[in-house]
């Protein structure tokens, strides 16, 4: 048997701690009260515990828990019958159907109140329905207003679920006043340019026209009457309404690290020039009015190589080698 190293994607029971990391996986108690524990000394240290929650699909699809329990129900079809695929992986579920949207506020609640997670951040949130979304930030209101909701406001794939009733980050606008953010790829994108176009640089790494679009993020996405929309890249108008209906950042745990695409696009760069880039990112970043993000390690210029040193833009099914933080360059 080969090992095989995963993010853990696959889901199948929303409410069950994941099991890898406990001492005993086969002992249901075991984890549930080693999470607990950890949570608690989290809190204990000042640090606040967000949860990343991926309720667009399944592990399984036919044989899912869902599936069998009622066939077809909790998953979107596609116009020939099958099952639709937003996710990009296999499925895709349908939180417009009443049970589905009642088994994710539920499961949110369960969370917040018998593991005491201060925040969501949902995976694939467009995949979701806005109606479900603002329910899920009512009832977490009821346990802690300071619960951050969050998410990626885009799908995987082709979704049958209408545009206009999609959690995408164009429909942020629709939630009022309600604390939901969406990631902003605008601000992401400009800073550095593309995370799909490897070479090409950004405001801090030699790309130019950028200014509009930093000036859009850096007021996190809201109206301002000192942006010219029509030199916004892929923008129009604005998309939020608050500062905190934005998250702001540069890099995440997909596609390449901000350090090694700052390799990539500025390869002769000296190391000195390359920190002062990296720098100058978290600067943006931290002096937006949105939410800031940021990928663990990235102010320690994290990287991730493969054996062969080429950089790893996806390294969800790669092991500790790559994913590893290097705290030794803490010191460097």
């Amino acid at each position: 048997m080969t090992l095989q190293f995963n993010w853990g994607y696959d889901p199948k029971n929303y409410n069950v701690p994941e099991g890898s990391y406990s001492t005993d996986p086969y002992i249901g108690t075991i984890r549930i009260e080693e999470f607990k524990q950890m949570v608690m000394e989290l809190h204990k240290a000042g640090i606040r515990v967000v949860m990343d929650v991926v309720y667009n699909h399944t592990g399984a699809t036919v044989d899912s828990n869902l599936n069998l329990a009622v066939p077809n129900y909790y998953y979107c079809q596609n116009s020939k019958g099958g099952f639709s695929n937003g996710s990009g992986c296999g499925n895709e579920t349908a939180s417009e159907r009443a049970m589905l949207r009642k088994l994710i506020v539920d499961s949110v609640f369960y969370w917040a109140k018998e593991y005491h997670i201060d925040g969501f951040r949902f995976d694939l949130m467009a995949i979701h329905d806005i109606e479900t979304m603002k329910e899920v930030r009512e009832v977490l209101d009821l346990v802690d207003p300071t619960i951050l909701v969050y998410g990626e406001g885009w799908t995987g794939g082709d979704s049958p679920l209408p545009d206009d009733q999609k959690s995408t980050k164009a429909n942020t606008v629709k939630y009022g006043e309600l604390q939901i953010a969406a990631f902003s790829d605008d601000i992401r994108d400009e800073v550095k340019r593309s995370v799909f176009d490897a070479a090409n640089g950004g405001f801090v790494n030699g790309g130019i026209d950028c200014e509009e679009t930093i000036k859009f993020g850096i007021v996190a996405s809201t109206p301002n009457d000192q942006i010219d929309y029509s030199k916004v890249k892929n923008q129009t108008k604005p998309w939020a309404n608050q500062p905190y209906q934005t998250i702001s950042y540069v890099s995440a745990h997909d596609n390449l690290t901000l350090w090694d695409k700052l390799q990539s696009t500025n390869p002769n760069d000296s190391e000195e020039l390359l920190l002062a880039r990296n720098k100058m990112a978290a600067a943006i970043v931290y002096t937006s009015q949105g939410i800031p993000f940021m990928q663990a390690g990235e102010e320690l210029a994290r990287t991730k190589l493969n054996p062969d040193d080429s950089f790893n833009e996806n390294s969800y099914n790669s092991p500790d080698s790559v994913n590893l933080i290097d705290w030794n360059r803490k010191v460097q």
